[in-house]
């Protein structure tokens, strides 16, 4: 059946996220974001991992990570067959962690068959 919102508009982000100009919804879960503001940074399998609106960036919606939103080109999303990493200009946060002595410039993900759950940067493994 079909959804009709208070004014009409609806927006589907992704089959499972949907944007009305009030609220945004993580398949039937509502989400405390901004819907104005908000922005998918990236979806994972069958859910919102990271997103943000005017407020901060956020782990699946629910936990506030950043209090600094991003722009377009200033983070990039890592994943290998464990973990999904958030990288932006000042920090890397693994899932909904924080990784505090992480160096984001150079962070990555060894690319190697027998290692690859494993992320790396100029400091440590």
């Amino acid at each position: 059946s079909d959804i009709t919102y208070r004014d009409g508009t609806v927006e589907y982000i992704k089959d499972y996220i949907v944007k009305t100009s009030d609220n945004v919804y993580n398949g039937l879960k509502l989400v405390s974001l901004d819907s104005q503001s908000f922005k998918l940074l990236h979806a994972g399998k069958g859910e919102l991992l990271y997103a943000q609106d005017k407020t901060g960036i956020y782990y699946k919606g629910e936990k506030k990570i950043d209090q600094f939103p991003v722009k377009e080109g200033e983070y990039k999303i890592l994943e290998n067959s464990r973990h999904t990493y958030l990288v932006t200009k000042y920090r890397v946060y693994m899932e909904d962690q924080l990784i505090r002595e992480a160096d984001s410039e150079t962070f990555g993900i060894i690319k190697d068959r027998i290692i690859s759950k494993i992320a790396k940067d100029k400091k440590n493994y």
